[in-house]
């Protein structure tokens, strides 16, 4: 039978996943544009489906708990940050200047929203939601971050579609 991790220990493993994308991403040059964009690209299927599924999973529970409200609602926000930089990235061709500016942005700000879940919010939330309730978190997220990931390929198909 297999272990299910925790909710905590799945988001801390998918964060160091988003940051070596974000670090490859970061090393690339304007003429490195081929590879710029497919790094964005598996950024993006994993980032996206993430932060979705947090929002819709986790943080409803932690919302809950009088002194995770505060810490939660700003992962909200930072997320909604995060996904307005990364529309602005999508549409700045990824051959400019502007667009590493940009991406440097969108990454402390990415990397700042980590440093807040991982090191503020996840020890406070293991003090009131743990054990079989983190667990069964953790399934539950699976089961829409893999919703949320074909939801994105769906997506994806019909603009290509619509592109021919």
């Amino acid at each position: 039978m297999m272990r299910v991790q925790d909710i905590y220990s799945k988001l801390m493993e998918e964060h160091k996943e988003v940051e070596k994308i974000m670090k490859e991403i970061d090393s690339t040059t304007e003429r490195g544009v081929k590879t710029r964009e497919n790094l964005f690209m598996e950024l993006r299927e994993h980032i996206v489906p993430h932060m979705k599924s947090e929002e819709k999973v986790l943080y409803p529970v932690l919302l809950e708990h009088k002194e995770l409200k505060e810490l939660t609602f700003e992962g909200f926000e930072e997320h909604d940050v995060a996904i307005g930089l990364l529309r602005q990235l999508d549409l700045t061709p990824k051959s400019s200047e502007k667009w590493h500016a940009k991406f440097s942005v969108f990454m402390e700000n990415v990397l700042h929203h980590v440093d807040e879940e991982e090191n503020q919010l996840f020890p406070k939330a293991r003090k009131v939601v743990d054990g079989d309730v983190s667990k069964k978190l953790s399934e539950s997220y699976e089961k829409e971050e893999e919703r949320q990931k074909n939801s994105l390929i769906r997506r994806f198909e019909r603009k290509v579609r619509a592109a021919v």
